[in-house]
C-alpha cells in the first residue's frame, strides 16, 4: 500500500474519530427507557420490565436521579409499586447529594401515588424536608412554589403557606411583575387569599401603576415658576449633580442586570425538568382518584398502560437505532 495513501487514511481517521462518539451511560439509560415505553405501549409487560430494570444499571453509573424516577414510575404503572420504592429512594438520595431540589420534588410526586402501605405521605414529606433548605439557599422562588404545591396536596397547609411566604420575600427582590403574578395565582389556587392579595399589589407596583410620584428637583417652585424660576445653581454644582446622577443610574442598571441574569439562569434550571413537577403521567388514568393527595395507586388496564406508555414515548425520538430523550 502506497505510503501517501496510508497518510491520507490516517488524516481522515483523525477528523472522523470525534464524530464516532461512544454512547455514554446516560445515552444507554435513555435508550433502555425509550425501548421500555415502546414495549409497554404494545402491552409487552415482561419486555418493558426488562428494559426498565436494565435502565437502572445505567442510571446508577451516570448518577441520574431522573433515570431512577422514570424507572420507579414505570414499575408503579406496570403494576409493581413495591419495586418502585427502591428506585425512588435512590433518586431521593442522589438528588439530595447533588443538591438538586428538582429531583426531590419529582420523586415526592412519585411517592405520593404509591399504595398507603408504602408510606407515600411520609416519604414525600421527607423529600420536601430535604428540598426546602436547598431552594432557600439558592433563593429560588420557583422551587418554593413547587414545594408549596406538594405540601398542600398532602394536607400540610401551614408548611405550604410558609413556603409561599418565603417565595414572596424572594419575589420582592426581583421587581418582576411576572413572578408576583405567578406566585399570586398559586396562592389563590392553594387557598391563601392573603398572600394572593399581597402578590397582586406587588405586581401592580412592579408593573408601573402605584409607583410614587418622583419628588420635584431641588430649587423648583411648583407655583409661579414662569415668573420666579428655579434658584440659580452654579455650573460646578450642576456638573457634580449630573456626575452623581449618572453614577447612580449606572449602579441601578448593573444591579437590575444582575438580578435579571440570575432569574434567567434560575428559570432555565427550573424548566429543564418542568414535566416532572406533577403526579406521574399514569395517575391521570385514575379518574376521580387523581389529585386526592396521596396513596391512591391502583392497577391499570392494558388499554391504560398502552396510553401511558405512548404518552411517555412522545418525549423521545428514534435516531441511529436508539431512543434519545428529546427535552
Amino acid at each position: 500500500m502506497p505510503k501517501n495513501f496510508i497518510i491520507i487514511l490516517a488524516v481522515i481517521f483523525l477528523f472522523v474519530q470525534p464524530a464516532i462518539a461512544k454512547d455514554t451511560d446516560s445515552d444507554k439509560m435513555e435508550n433502555e427507557l425509550g425501548r421500555g415505553y415502546l414495549a409497554a405501549s404494545k402491552n409487552d409487560i415482561d419486555g418493558a420490565l426488562g428494559n426498565f430494570t436494565k435502565s437502572l444499571e445505567y442510571a446508577k453509573k451516570c448518577s441520574s436521579w431522573k433515570g431512577f424516577v422514570d424507572a420507579g414510575n414505570a414499575f408503579s404503572a406496570l403494576g409493581r409499586p413495591e419495586d418502585a420504592a427502591g428506585p425512588f429512594n435512590e433518586a431521593r438520595a442522589l438528588a439530595s447529594s447533588q443538591k438538586d431540589w428538582r429531583g426531590l420534588v419529582s420523586v415526592a410526586y412519585g411517592y405520593m401515588v404509591l399504595p398507603e402501605k408504602l408510606g407515600p405521605k411520609k416519604n414525600a414529606s421527607s423529600s420536601l424536608a430535604k428540598a426546602l433548605p436547598l431552594t432557600l439557599a439558592a433563593k429560588d422562588w420557583r422551587g418554593l412554589i413547587e414545594i408549596a404545591k406538594i405540601y398542600s396536596n398532602i394536607g400540610e397547609k401551614q408548611a405550604a403557606k410558609k413556603a409561599l411566604t418565603s417565595a414572596k420575600e424572594l419575589v420582592k427582590g426581583t421587581s418582576s411583575e411576572m413572578a408576583a403574578l405567578t406566585l399570586g395565582e398559586t396562592a389563590k389556587e392553594l387557598g391563601f387569599p392573603d398572600i394572593n392579595k399581597e402578590c397582586v399589589d406587588m405586581a401592580k407596583k412592579f408593573g408601573g401603576s402605584g409607583k410614587p410620584t418622583a419628588p420635584p428637583p431641588p430649587g423648583w417652585t411648583p407655583y409661579g415658576e414662569s415668573i420666579a424660576g428655579p434658584d440659580k445653581v452654579s455650573v460646578e454644582t450642576q456638573k457634580a449633580m449630573l456626575a452623581s446622577a449618572d453614577s447612580d443610574i449606572k449602579s441601578k442598571r448593573e444591579y437590575l442586570a444582575a438580578i435579571e441574569k440570575k432569574d434567567k439562569k434560575d428559570q432555565q434550571y427550573y424548566t429543564a425538568f418542568r414535566n416532572y413537577y406533577d403526579y406521574p403521567g399514569y395517575s391521570r388514568f385514575y379518574g376521580t382518584g387523581f389529585g386526592l393527595g396521596f396513596g391512591f395507586w391502583r392497577p391499570l388496564t392494558p388499554v391504560q398502560v398502552s396510553g401511558w406508555a405512548n404518552q411517555c414515548l412522545g418525549n423521545y425520538r428514534y435516531q441511529d437505532d436508539a431512543y434519545v430523550y428529546a427535552y
